[in-house]
């Protein structure tokens, strides 16, 4: 699918959302799951690899680096990335609870904001712990409840009040308290703790931030995608009212709320 200028709607979220939301948790996920030098990582729900590319940076190399992605525009843009990066790497478009691979084939498992949104997420995990060898360790991030993290919640009220149905984006904000990711977790995986991560996020203008969410992420680029340029622009001017609170002289600063699981998995077969 092709957004605004020509690039892809995968570019656009690489472009407009990675660095400021994902990139710190991927960066702090790879410290949490302590990869090491040529060990074996494969990051489910890849999106555009920067679970992979932080796993690299982090460990400096990796014996083999895999993507798994629904969406094949995100896949594409994860390979030519990785690439750039000079990560060997493979990025496969398969269903998480499907993983096209071996049992036992990694080190590590990255899923990061993924889970909230899969249809079986206890399918998911099953698969996660089935290619994990051995002491394999997981690490998974979600976002905490849409109240703490404020800039989508302006964003999807917004829309909620012209009439945009919101329940598909609203599914990345489900697993909104630490003991709803453990209890998933621990059906699978043992030695699980969640720790809750604070930050702030900064783009350049509320207005910069909605048409972010707008052309890159992909739950909110589905919903407006039958909005006319007007209702687009209503809700825009609107969302960007709601943000006002959160501007100053420096931009717009986002509080930001996620957890970050770590579980391990255990010797059993």
């Amino acid at each position: 699918m092709t957004a605004s200028g020509g690039e892809t709607a995968a570019q656009a979220y690489e472009r407009l959302l990675v660095q400021p939301l994902f990139a710190p948790t991927a960066a702090r996920a790879a410290r949490l799951a302590a990869v090491a030098r040529d060990e074996r990582v494969i990051d489910i729900a890849c999106g555009t690899g920067i679970g992979l590319r932080a796993a690299a940076a982090h460990a400096g190399f990796l014996s083999e680096a895999t993507g798994i992605d629904s969406d094949a525009d995100m896949a594409a843009t994860a390979r030519e990335l990785l690439a750039a990066q000079q990560v060997p790497s493979r990025v496969m478009v398969a269903r998480a609870d499907a993983v096209p691979l071996p049992a036992a084939s990694f080190d590590v498992c990255l899923c990061l904001q993924g889970l909230q949104f899969f249809d079986d997420r206890l399918g998911a995990l099953r698969e996660m712990r089935r290619v994990l060898a051995p002491q394999g360790r997981l690490v998974i991030s979600a976002w905490a409840a849409i109240e703490h993290v404020p800039g989508h919640m302006a964003v999807y009220q917004a829309l909620g009040a012209h009439c945009v149905d919101t329940a598909a984006p609203r599914r990345g904000f489900e697993l909104l308290e630490p003991s709803a990711l453990l209890e998933l977790a621990e059906h699978e995986f043992s030695r699980a703790t969640v720790e809750v991560e604070e930050r702030s996020a900064r783009f350049a203008s509320s207005l910069r931030f909605v048409e972010a969410l707008f052309s890159g992420a992909p739950y909110t680029r589905r919903v407006i995608a039958s909005l006319s340029e007007t209702q687009r622009s209503r809700c825009i001017e609107d969302a960007c009212r709601r943000l006002r609170p959160f501007e100053s002289s420096a931009g717009l600063m986002l509080p930001l709320r996620s957890h970050i699981l770590v579980a391990h998995r255990d010797m059993a077969s």
